[in-house]
């Protein structure tokens, strides 16, 4: 009896290790690009082909393009053009931009290729770029050269600006990339500037991408702040927060370095902000001839540290708390100018609202959602994005947190400017 239950046990292992076997190479099989090429097929045949027989099948679609079948994946990315989505206000006039404050209906169409009906369809709907609070917010104007130096003039609308920044030019299909190397006021000049309704005049460091600033960038675009780009490449800044004087050895200004590094043998421009009337304090050229972290004397300076300089020969009256100073020599920053890819995941777009309908075979039907917008603008535009799937019979996307139109025959997208 006890060899019959070694030789079934054995038999038994046998078979559990031929099953796994056989599950491991079948989900090999379904992740291959070979298994989902033979999906598409069969999905072609079924329901490219007069269907003249009952197969109680549903094939879920959003059309992306006038004439689509479904057929996944496409040879290109649909960017926004979806025949399947609908922009229109609440009397149904189709609207191509957006305004403040304006209520708008988002209309899908579905269509059921397959002869089964639908009878729980949901509709999720979607709008990107996703919306980030900016600590910062500047609103161009316009757009000049002098030589190969831009400047934009606009309103900072939120937040403050100093020297230095990194910041991020948001165009309607690009973003750029750029420093902060000068700030004019009205009757003056400044290092910094806060938040105010007149009229300001930005100096950009580009890195000599004149040509493309020219095509890219219009008056309604939006400035706004990059802490994480190339923070290797900040601009030194120092900012006063007390002046003193040392007897026979100079004047000593202290404070914290907001960014960038210093060593003991570069030169400082000191920029101190002019208003109306008075006379400007500006200083190029300065030289420190000591650097002191907690009562030590150092070579260098970072980001972060305390620190007190010296400088022999110059008055106490020279600086004022609120300065900055930046290094005199350009610093080693490069540019850069990234397209503005929609997103593609679920995480990554707002979420509106979500609808549920149904369907018939060989039909289409129409699902809603009504819609407002911010009450000022706070994107140069929207792409609007629909996600279909039939919860009872079964039609689900492959990928549940992707949203490709080309990739998903569940999806959609249509791309629609703010308009002022």
């Amino acid at each position: 009896m006890n060899d019959l239950l070694k030789e079934i046990n054995r038999d038994i292992k046998i078979l559990n290790d031929q099953i796994e076997k056989d599950s491991n190479e079948l989900k090999r099989y379904k992740d291959s690009p070979e298994f989902k090429t033979e999906q598409d097929l069969s999905k072609r045949q079924e329901f490219d082909n007069t269907i003249d027989e009952f197969q109680a099948k549903s094939f879920l679609v959003i059309p992306s393009f006038i004439g689509d079948s479904g057929n996944r994946p496409l040879s290109s990315y649909v960017r926004g053009s979806s025949v399947g989505i609908k922009i229109s206000d609440p009397a149904g006039i189709t609207q191509h931009t957006i305004k403040a404050n304006h209520t708008y209906v988002i209309e899908t169409e579905l269509i059921n290729k397959g002869d089964l009906y639908l009878s729980s369809i949901n509709v999720d709907f979607f709008c990107s770029p996703k919306y980030k609070e900016s600590d910062v917010l500047f609103e161009i104007t316009s757009i000049s050269f002098l030589f190969n130096t831009p400047i934009v003039k606009g309103v900072l609308k939120k937040g403050s600006i100093s020297i230095g920044d990194h910041l991020k030019i948001i165009t309607e299909s690009h973003s750029i990339y750029t420093q902060l190397t000068g700030i004019s006021i009205p009757n003056g000049t400044n290092h910094t500037a806060s938040s105010d309704s007149q009229i300001i005049s930005l100096f950009l460091d580009t890195d000599q991408l004149k040509n493309e600033l020219k095509s890219l960038v219009s008056p309604g675009d939006r400035i706004v702040e990059a802490p994480d780009y190339n923070t290797e490449q900040r601009m030194f800044r120092f900012r006063v927060e007390d002046v003193f004087s040392i007897t026979g050895r100079g004047t000593v200004v202290s404070g914290i370095v907001e960014q960038g590094t210093f060593t003991l043998n570069q030169k400082l421009n000191l920029f101190t902000g002019t208003k109306s009337g008075e006379r400007s304090r500006n200083k190029l050229g300065l030289e420190a001839t000591s650097l002191t972290i907690m009562r030590q004397t150092v070579t260098s300076i970072k980001t972060g540290d305390r620190v007190g300089l010296l400088f022999r020969g110059l008055e106490k009256t020279l600086f004022r708390k609120g300065d900055i100073l930046v290094k005199q020599t350009r610093e080693d920053f490069t540019a850069a100018i990234k397209i503005t890819e929609p997103p593609q995941s679920v995480q990554n777009n707002e979420f509106l609202g979500s609808r549920t309908t149904y369907c018939h075979g060989f039909d289409t039907t129409i699902t809603s959602l009504k819609w407002t917008a911010p009450p000022h603008k706070d994107r140069s535009e929207y792409i609007f994005t629909a996600r279909a799937y039939a919860a009872f019979p079964t039609d689900m996307p492959q990928d549940f947190d992707a949203l490709s139109p080309e990739l998903d025959r569940h999806v959609a997208s249509k791309k629609v400017e703010w308009t002022v």
